[in-house]
């Protein structure tokens, strides 16, 4: 290139700069005169509401749109640690670089955000709304989660794929999807610890069975051994990494073809059976303590310390026939205690008759310091997905006293508690509408036990969820990307399945729906 050549590219190049420089400043809004605007003693509506959370500090950029009416809008995140964010929203859709976010919420952790909202109304004037505050904590939130996707129909659920978003960025990732497996249901996926590389899932339908991802091997079983009446579903992982505690359970559904009924089927388990699969030994165990006893035992997860088993139990019955059958099916909290030495069950406790108040208990979850346990609060049966009157509550296991999350709470769904390894964040599926879209939300939980404003799982487009008809179904939280890749997993789905072995099996008496173990 000759000189006059490259003074003309350097020109270009400065000119190139400039206007990016420019449009970068336009970005922030930075050159506004705001001073002038009237204050209103009102805080904006914004959607997502973001307003007054207490939010992890590596949480990706919670983008919101704010809803008052406006030709133009800017928007300041300030704080005491670090230089003020403007950002300009034209089009009222606030949204936030995900290097200057991480940055503001790096040196703010412990410290407070404040939001300054600042419209320009048909006539030119500038109007500003009352400041809102929103806080970072000191501890994180698990870097991923993994969730089902499905879209809720009319008469049975569609499954789209197991999936992973990044939660500090907007990444997300399918690790199975249905158009490979479009014979089959999966779900129950189950994480030890919150391990990317240690979980395991239910296949269901054409050569089925429990398929266990452990560094990277991939192993499918056939849990459906006799006297079990079906595979494995619902389980935890022991804090061993070893042992899994699962519900064997038989469901039924009923179709209600009336135009009265917004829910069009509704279901119950009305037998179930608790059972422990060993990983290492490919073993199955149980105990007529939770074994064919008259009871239908579902839900199980372990306490914080591994030696005892929540779960929820009603007694056994037949499947409901009519929609008023259904009432007979409600939940009670249980406990009791395993020691995973010995194989030894100790003998079933009540926690929380929820029964006798009418309600029904679903999914309880210990907290990590084992103080709490998290659980699903619904009218009847154990499928709280579509009763709007379904309720997190919060078990005290010192005082032995329920507590209701109002914070947490709407006129509509909340289900599938689950808690952050720190014990810190808890995520939960809720519907906020009365459609049947389920989708995650985050709450803080404070070293006093204190709840906080729950808040929904943010995304790039503020305005995602206008679209969105899907549900997020059964949030776990990962401690890292899941790393094995599709077409790998699908391929060892293909193979058959391994029988699990059931040494010691358990022997029903019919007529008095018993069980003894056979030595």
């Amino acid at each position: 290139m000759n000189r006059a050549g490259r003074r003309l590219f350097i020109r270009r190049g400065t000119a190139l700069l400039i206007v990016a420089g420019l449009l970068a400043l336009a970005s922030c809004g930075r050159g506004r005169d705001l001073s002038s605007a009237v204050r209103v003693p009102t805080a904006p509506r914004i959607d997502p509401d973001y307003a007054g959370i207490v939010m992890p500090p590596n949480i990706a950029p919670l983008n919101f749109r704010v809803l008052e009416e406006g030709r133009d809008c800017v928007v300041r995140i300030s704080s005491d640690a670090a230089e003020p964010l403007e950002l300009q929203c034209p089009d009222r859709q606030c949204r936030i670089s995900i290097g200057a976010w991480r940055q503001l919420l790096g040196k703010n952790k412990g410290k407070n955000l404040y939001y300054d909202v600042y419209v320009r109304k048909a006539g030119g004037a500038w109007t500003q709304y009352a400041r809102f505050t929103n806080r970072v904590a000191e501890e994180p939130i698990e870097t991923h989660i993994v969730y089902r996707r499905v879209t809720p129909n009319n008469h049975f659920t569609g499954i789209k794929g197991i999936y992973q978003r990044d939660l500090e960025s907007f990444a997300t990732r399918p690790i199975l999807t249905s158009r490979e497996l479009s014979n089959n249901c999966f779900n129950c996926h189950t994480f030890c610890n919150g391990n990317p590389n240690r979980f395991y899932f239910q296949l269901r339908g054409d050569n089925g069975g429990m398929v266990f991802v452990i560094d990277g091997r991939i192993r499918k079983i056939n849990t459906l051994q006799p006297p079990l009446k079906r595979p494995l579903g619902y389980g935890a992982w022991h804090p061993d990494g070893v042992h899994i505690v699962s519900s064997a359970n038989d469901d039924n559904r009923l179709y209600f073809p009336s135009a009265s009924q917004r829910v069009d089927f509704e279901a119950a388990h009305y037998q179930g059976d608790l059972v422990i699969y060993n990983v290492e030994t490919n073993t199955l165990s149980t105990s007529p303590q939770v074994f064919q006893n008259g009871y239908t035992q579902t839900h199980p997860s372990w306490s914080a310390d591994g030696k005892s088993v929540f779960y929820i139990r009603c007694r056994s019955m037949q499947a409901p026939a009519t929609y008023k059958d259904f009432d007979k099916f409600r939940f009670d909290l249980m406990r009791i205690s395993y020691d995973v030495a010995s194989d030894t069950w100790g003998t079933p406790e009540m926690l929380m008759e929820c029964s006798k108040e009418g309600k029904s208990c679903t999914f309880p979850r210990a907290s990590p310091d084992g103080k709490y346990v998290l659980c699903g609060l619904c009218n009847r049966t154990s499928f709280a997905v579509y009763q709007d009157q379904s309720e997190l509550r919060l078990f005290d296991l010192g005082s032995k006293t329920w507590r209701r999350l109002d914070v947490l709470g709407s006129d509509f769904v909340e289900s599938y508690p689950s808690w952050s390894s720190n014990g810190r964040w808890i995520v939960f599926a809720a519907r906020r509408s009365s459609d049947r879209t389920e989708l995650p939300c985050f709450a803080y939980f404070d070293a006093q036990g204190c709840v906080h404003k729950a808040f929904v799982l943010p995304q790039e487009d503020p305005g995602y969820y206008d679209t969105f008809t899907d549900s997020y179904n059964i949030v776990r939280l990962v401690n890292g990307e899941v790393p094995i890749d599709e077409f790998t997993l699908v391929q060892a789905l293909k193979q058959p399945a391994i029988a699990a072995l059931f040494p010691n099996p358990p022997r029903a008496v019919a007529q008095s729906a018993t069980a003894t173990v056979a030595h």
